[in-house]
């Protein structure tokens, strides 16, 4: 039986993947599978009406979107360290 997911949470997993992050990734943490996962960013890259022109753009967009999730993930350790720092657990 296969399970149903709301636009809300499936607009937040294709967010997750055009931010860098691998479909796999996403699906096993969000509980659907990767061909799910992959089968809504093309839905959403299908319907979305504002495309970049060049491939410098979109080039400059991918990296902007990897140093992003590279910025929220050391964001993360960081505050995990200063929970460790000062003396709270995880």
């Amino acid at each position: 039986m296969s399970k149903r997911y709301s636009e809300e949470f499936k607009r937040g997993a294709v967010a997750r993947v055009l931010a860098g992050e691998p479909p796999g990734l996403v699906a096993s943490e969000c509980g659907a599978t990767s061909k799910s996962v992959r089968n809504w960013v093309r839905a959403a890259d299908a319907s979305s009406s504002e495309r970049p022109t060049s491939s410098a753009e979109l080039d400059e967009i991918r990296r902007l979107r990897r140093e992003l999730l590279r910025s929220k993930r050391d964001n993360e350790i960081l505050k995990k360290a200063l929970g460790l720092l000062a003396g709270e657990p995880k």
